[in-house]
């Protein structure tokens, strides 16, 4: 199926590890783990709220805003939660540069698109916009960037579980 793409900002994203400049699948994986089971160690404990309700997530959101590379790194993410929860609705905010990335991968049901030129203050009021438009939609985030643009939308969508990547970690 081909992802609905959404741009509602402005008018006009097992043990393989994969290098990136973001980091590494294997810790991707981690926090996914952490975030849906509450698994792991407490320094990744820090940077997530688990899900903690009876039934599986229905609305799942990545956040990889930047890089085409970096992008690509989350696919694998994508395809292990759509193998782990086949009925949940799966989408992805991107940068408008790497938006044909998710654009085309079969693992997105919805792709947001954010337009992220400019300053950091316009930036910043992009991924507040979008966070707004869709707060309280988001069963859980999972912010596979974690820079200040994707912590600023994260924040707004106020969803239940989220979790954070921990880019700086050399673990």
């Amino acid at each position: 199926a081909t992802p609905v793409t959404t741009n509602l900002v402005t008018p006009s994203t097992t043990g393989t590890t994969v290098q990136s400049s973001g980091g590494s699948i294997k810790r991707v994986l981690r926090l996914v783990r952490s975030t849906l089971t509450g698994e792991g160690t407490p320094h990744e404990r820090n940077r997530h709220r688990s899900w903690k309700q009876p039934h599986e997530p229905a609305r799942i959101l990545l956040i990889r805003l930047q890089a085409i590379g970096d992008a690509v790194a989350a696919l694998p993410v994508a395809a292990g939660l759509r193998a782990r929860y086949p009925p949940a609705h799966l989408a992805l905010a991107i940068g408008s540069r790497a938006a044909p990335v998710g654009q085309t991968s079969r693992w997105f049901d919805e792709v947001f698109t954010l337009h992220l030129a400019g300053g950091w203050a316009q930036r910043m009021l992009e991924a507040a916009r979008l966070g707004r438009q869709q707060r309280g939609q988001w069963d859980v985030v999972l912010d596979l960037q974690r820079n200040d643009e994707s912590r600023m939308l994260r924040r707004q969508l106020r969803a239940p579980a989220f979790g954070e990547m921990d880019r700086f970690s050399a673990r």
